[in-house]
């Protein structure tokens, strides 16, 4: 099955090559931190992230013992997404609204 299709019809808010900020975790220090969405680990039900500030110290998952590392699992709820959630498809044209209002021109 393709990840996309498995992910689509899950509702998950995030998606691979997302921006996202954590908002839950067990470790504190992650809390904040900004990550970038790698792809979804189908035995974890989680989403593989790297850390933008780099390596963190942690505790492992499934090990429970100490690690330091930029690479870490989150539920997807743990993850609020910065990428906007609709981007235009390639033929789709988004329209720029001016700051100014139609009667002023800047000159």
């Amino acid at each position: 099955m393709d990840v996309s299709e498995e992910l689509g019809s899950n509702g998950l808010r995030c998606r691979p090559g997302d921006l996202a900020r954590v908002i839950y975790s067990c470790n504190p220090s992650l809390i904040g931190q900004v990550v970038v969405v790698e792809a979804w680990h189908t035995e974890l039900g989680r989403w593989r992230v790297c850390l933008l500030s780099g390596p963190n110290f942690g505790v492992g998952m499934l090990t429970n013992r100490p690690i330091y590392t930029a690479h870490y699992n989150f539920k997807d709820s743990s993850l609020e997404p910065l990428t906007p959630p609709h981007q235009p498809e390639s033929g789709e044209s988004e329209e720029i609204q001016s700051p100014f209002p139609p009667s002023v021109t800047p000159g």
